[in-house]
């Protein structure tokens, strides 16, 4: 299950890499393809999650969750901002996928640190 969290944190970083650029070359961004990113980084959320409540959290683990926590409201609050008032600001972009990359970088040192 732990390897799935990280397919699917994988697939959300490359798609959330695609959707970043649509943004710099000022292309639209559909409110779909936005949703389908984070619901694929969703599932890798739950799944750590459920990997959590088994196996109980460690340190890099639990920081791993708090950082995605944080990316998942940062994520929250663009698709609101993008739905009411257009393109969310830089700042909340960067937050988020700075908070996503340490969030999979711990993940991944958590997996294959052992």
């Amino acid at each position: 299950m732990l390897a799935a969290s990280i397919i699917f944190f994988a697939i959300a970083a490359v798609y959330g890499v695609w959707l970043a650029g649509m943004f710099l070359k000022n292309k639209p961004v559909t409110p779909g393809t936005a949703l389908g990113h984070g619901i694929v980084a969703a599932i890798g959320l739950v799944l750590l999650l459920i990997i959590g409540y088994q196996l109980g959290f460690t340190t890099l683990s639990g920081w791993s969750v708090i950082l995605f926590i944080v990316a998942v409201i940062g994520g929250v609050v663009m698709f609101y901002l993008h739905l009411t008032k257009g393109a969310p600001p830089v700042q909340i972009i960067v937050v988020h996928a700075l908070a996503a990359v340490a969030g999979f970088l711990l993940l991944l040192i958590y997996a294959f640190g052992k």
